[in-house]
């Protein structure tokens, strides 16, 4: 069981937040709702671990599986062996006429 009650002291610790050394809150971010925000706040604090879902969900990073997609069309398949066989007959036929 998570004890989210007793996480709460410890960031305001870690982070150094508190109603003494905050200066700014953000209120709104326009697209966004509160609740949405204040969510990837909190994931903000697990660094890399959170990284993707929150730049998927704060910046409309596209999600994995479209980025894998788009990353296999980016690269050419590779070339067989019977690909590669024909390439040389024909460019031998090609020189020897």
């Amino acid at each position: 069981m998570l004890d989210v009650a007793a996480a709460y002291p410890n960031n305001e610790c870690v982070y150094n937040i508190s109603k003494e050394t905050t200066k700014r809150e953000i209120c709104e971010i326009e697209g966004i709702l509160e609740e949405t925000y204040r969510a990837q706040g909190i994931n903000l604090s697990g660094g890399r671990t959170n990284a993707t879902e929150y730049c998927q969900t704060m910046f409309g990073l596209p999600h994995m599986d479209k980025m894998l997609a788009h990353y296999k069309g980016c690269i050419p398949e590779p070339i067989t062996d019977i690909q590669l066989e024909t390439k040389y007959e024909n460019a031998l036929a090609t020189i020897t006429g």
